[in-house]
């Protein structure tokens, strides 16, 4: 614990430097920087609920819904590292749920966010377990919950090496719900108790379909459903086969039309210059553009939902480089049709159950017209889309959530 403080100590001026300087270059607002240096809102008596961004906290949004049904008598504050998860967690308007950016890892801006705040418990998703964070609700007692919990070989590797840091660490945790039986052999092998290892959950599996309404605009400019392909949450050395599948798919069907979300939107230039290269002009999002063309670049985050409703069809990312592949849980969720590339073994018993129900549609050759004929196959099987939201009907949230609420501490002199 000592070397981790050490090194964090040295590099927290570089780290409060970077976030001045997102706000100097009008990336972050003044405000949002003095949440993570600042007290947690007076909420009253609360539960925290921690999550890097937006994908692991759209996972938990039902979990956090019924957290508020099961303990309405306790708000929930949920923390996550950047402004567009806040954003997107505000957007929800869950009654009595608050969004604010997390403090940085260092013992005195977490007790200084903690000062004079009742809080009941603490939940982490899947790898936040923040070493000072986890030492400082130890100190005050507060039970901790790590669930859709995860943690790779190589991590477990690493955090065997030490087994004192490991200890305290893991002090104040009172449960772990692990993403799938692998993540809880490891926890296990770290010398967590095995009796606070629950049954695993992979959160992504409550995923919840978006009921917000459709922007008008880009419901009269998508058009069909059935005609529009998604390809979400692309990464370098996916976009290149995707557009020459779709060109060659286009040859063919005229109307088809591609949507072009890339993981992480800082690549947008990028993957433009590689639609321009294919032979094609995209409209972006980023800008304001509405989707005119044959090609929609979507690089603003928080957005899926939206397109997962315009886009009758989905390839997710991630699989056709080694990158593990993304949730088809979200897709299935909204009922589009789905394919994917062989890389998925971050889902690997989600795309089992698939394949084996022959509920997706698995690339075997990423060549343009073997690609574009596996396209076409999802956008012409109707049923495709039900299949896979049937084989993936996911866990009921609350029964989870009243796990969590049975940990939360009682009020004071109770």
């Amino acid at each position: 614990m000592f070397i981790y403080r050490l090194i964090l100590s040295l590099v927290a001026p570089l780290v409060i430097l970077a976030r001045l300087g997102a706000v100097l270059r009008g990336r972050e607002p003044l405000a949002l920087l003095a949440e993570r240096f600042g007290r947690f809102p007076d909420l009253g008596p609360m539960i925290w609920l921690h999550g890097a961004s937006n994908g692991e906290l759209q996972s938990a949004r039902a979990v956090i819904a019924a957290l508020r049904r099961a303990r309405p008598d306790l708000a929930v504050l949920v923390t996550c590292n950047n402004p567009t998860a806040r954003a997107m967690v505000a957007d929800w308007r869950l009654n009595g749920v608050t969004a604010r950016l997390a403090p940085i890892d260092l013992r005195w801006l977490t007790r200084a966010a903690l000062a004079g705040r009742d809080l009941r418990l603490m939940v982490a998703l899947e790898k936040e377990f923040w070493p000072n964070r986890m030492a400082v609700l130890a100190a005050r007692g507060v039970p901790v919950a790590v669930i859709g919990a995860q943690i790779s070989a190589r991590g477990a590797a690493a955090w065997a090496r030490w087994p004192r840091l490991v200890a305290r660490v893991f002090a104040p945790v009172r449960l772990v719900v692990p993403q799938d039986a692998t993540a809880a052999a490891r926890f296990a092998g770290l010398g967590l108790n095995p009796a606070r290892i629950a049954t695993p959950v992979d959160l992504k599996s409550m995923a919840v379909a978006d009921r917000s309404p459709l922007p008008a605009d880009l419901v009269a400019a998508m058009g069909n459903r059935g005609d529009v392909i998604l390809a979400a949450s692309t990464h370098e050395g996916e976009e290149a086969p995707i557009l020459a599948a779709f060109a060659a798919l286009r040859a063919k069907r005229p109307t088809a039309r591609l949507v072009l979300a890339p993981r992480h939107p800082r690549r947008a230039d990028q993957v433009a210059q590689l639609v321009r290269a294919a032979g094609f002009d995209a409209g972006r999002r980023s800008l304001g553009q509405l989707p005119e063309g044959p090609v929609y670049l979507v690089d603003r985050l928080g957005e899926m939902g939206i397109w997962y409703r315009l886009a009758g069809t989905v390839f997710v990312g991630g699989s056709l480089v080694e990158r593990g592949g993304h949730t088809p849980y979200e897709p299935a969720v909204h009922g589009c049709a789905i394919i994917h590339g062989p890389a998925t073994s971050n889902f690997a018993v989600a795309y089992a159950r698939l394949d084996a129900a022959k509920a997706a549609v698995a690339i075997t050759d990423a060549a343009p017209d073997a690609f574009a004929a596996a396209l076409a196959r999802a956008m012409d099987d109707v049923t495709l889309a039900g299949r896979g939201a049937a084989t993936l009907a996911g866990a009921e949230a609350g029964g989870l959530a009243l796990a969590l609420a049975d940990l939360a501490l009682p009020a004071h002199g109770v």
